[in-house]
């Protein structure tokens, strides 16, 4: 969250945000963990919020989807996508998963449920590279 007395620019918010990145060890003080993205995350939500009686009267705050915690160094090393056979080769979609709570249904019900599997695309067909 970046809280301000003025109405800021967004990039004065992105900016305190990514200048704490060289400040934040994961595991160690704060769990705030004020880092510009998450890795594994596709999509990020933001909004500020007006509170005229207060002394910060601008509340920016953002959220990550999928949300977590651990920084990349504590997850697999990535996959590098093969090169298309032509320059004429339409991208192949990155498939993203739908929701944050993969993890948990995964375990209950596993990606041969046919909902489980079309709700998270990226956990179901992606287990070996980093989505």
């Amino acid at each position: 969250m970046y809280m301000s007395s003025s109405q800021d620019p967004w990039s004065n918010a992105i900016q305190d945000w990514y200048d704490e990145v060289q400040n934040w060890r994961y595991g160690v003080g704060s769990t705030n963990g004020r880092v510009v993205v998450w890795y594994r995350s596709n999509k990020v939500g933001c909004g500020v919020a007006y509170y005229p009686n207060s002394q910060y009267k601008y509340f920016y705050v953002y959220q990550y989807c999928p949300p977590t915690l651990a920084p990349a160094n504590q997850y697999p090393p990535v996959v590098t996508a093969p090169t298309p056979a032509t320059t004429n080769s339409a991208p192949t979609p990155v498939p993203t998963d739908k929701y944050s709570n993969c993890p948990d249904l995964k375990q209950q019900e596993t990606c041969s449920n046919a909902d489980v599997a079309s709700w998270f695309p990226a956990s179901c067909k992606c287990t070996s590279q980093i989505i």
